[in-house]
């Protein structure tokens, strides 16, 4: 459901962690492998996709590779940043910043929802 809606799986698993009272850093962390889980699979089928359309080079299916090498480094620089960052946070501001990030994507959803 999340790569159907554009997003990672922590946007489902850590809300549902929480409601059985795991930590939220426990729930970020467990999330964050939630998002292999959903994501390797997701790529494998979106790889087959027949594309209708021009599609930029390198691009297999609806899988740009271009796109997916620049994805695949930035989250291995920047997921280093968000461990430390969590964990240098109280629970409660991290909870509250993670709340604000999903009405954001709630927001978004809807207006795209809306405006077609």
């Amino acid at each position: 459901m999340s790569v159907l809606m554009g997003i990672g799986g922590g946007s489902f698993g850590v809300p549902l962690m929480s409601l059985f009272n795991t930590t939220i850093l426990r729930a970020v962390a467990t999330a964050a492998g939630f998002g292999v889980v959903i994501a390797v699979p997701a790529v494998i089928g979106f790889l087959f996709v027949d594309m209708k359309m021009d599609v930029p080079p390198l691009t297999i299916g609806a899988v740009n590779l271009i796109a997916f090498g620049i994805i695949i480094a930035m989250t291995l620089v920047t997921a280093p940043w968000g461990v430390k960052l969590a964990h240098s946070m109280d629970a409660k501001p991290l909870k509250r910043a993670f709340g604000v990030f999903l009405v954001l994507v709630a927001v978004n959803m809807l207006r795209k929802a809306l405006m077609g």
